[in-house]
């Protein structure tokens, strides 16, 4: 499962199907994505004095529908900026890449048939059914075991954490039982970036996590 459709799951109930859309989740589900990409090796992240470059490297099709949206609006563009990637699609989210995620969701049986309801005939209301129980509770599961206990955590945990981490939306996934030593735990990962932890891929991870930080911040100010 890509992080991207982790991070929608984790939004929605299981009992009923509707999503909780946090605020800022539009820069979750854009990071996911780019970091996915890093993952697979289709792009690469370049760190000069005052900003990251994002680098096209191998522009065939991914197989997700979603990612190869993006990765070929990358290939297709000039910019190298990861702000601008960023902004792109998290200020102004795009409508095309969650109708692609969510139908490659249901291709992949994620969730069932998306239900469309209309209330008092104006107001539209969507459910997305998960198809397997306790889905949501295995996704929490690997992000608890990497901020919660001692255990190193996985490059995909590593990477939801962070992720969570810059844009806040750990406050509404993370159990409140759990937040203040996730809390605890998130800093430490993302502030110091401990030698332990520099996986192949996690200065990546960090430097997708704090440009969204930055971009959160700049529009708050």
């Amino acid at each position: 499962m890509l992080l991207a459709e982790k991070m929608f799951v984790l939004t929605i109930d299981e009992e009923t199907g509707k999503m909780n859309y946090p605020f800022l989740f539009s820069y979750v589900i854009t990071g996911a994505l780019l970091i996915e990409l890093l993952f697979l090796k289709k792009i690469s992240l370049e760190k000069q004095r005052f900003k990251v470059l994002v680098h096209p490297q191998d522009s065939t099709a991914t197989g997700n529908k979603a990612l190869d949206y993006i990765l070929e609006k990358i290939c297709n563009s000039d910019s190298k900026s990861l702000g601008k990637w960023i902004r792109k699609y998290s200020n102004f989210p795009d409508l095309k890449i969650m109708e692609l995620l969510v139908e490659s969701m249901k291709e992949e049986g994620i969730i069932r048939d998306v239900i469309e309801k209309t209330q008092m005939r104006i107001f539209k209301k969507t459910e997305y059914p998960l198809t397997k129980p306790g889905i949501k509770n295995e996704i929490l599961e690997e992000i608890r075991q990497g901020i919660i206990t001692e255990t190193q955590p996985t490059q995909n945990a590593l990477a939801l954490i962070s992720l969570m981490y810059a844009t806040w939306t750990w406050r509404n996934l993370i159990e409140k039982k759990d937040r203040k030593a996730a809390k605890k735990k998130m800093k430490k990962l993302f502030a110091k970036r401990e030698k332990s932890l520099l996986m192949e891929y996690s200065e990546s991870i960090y430097y997708v996590a704090k440009e969204i930080r930055n971009q959160v911040s700049s529009a708050a100010a």
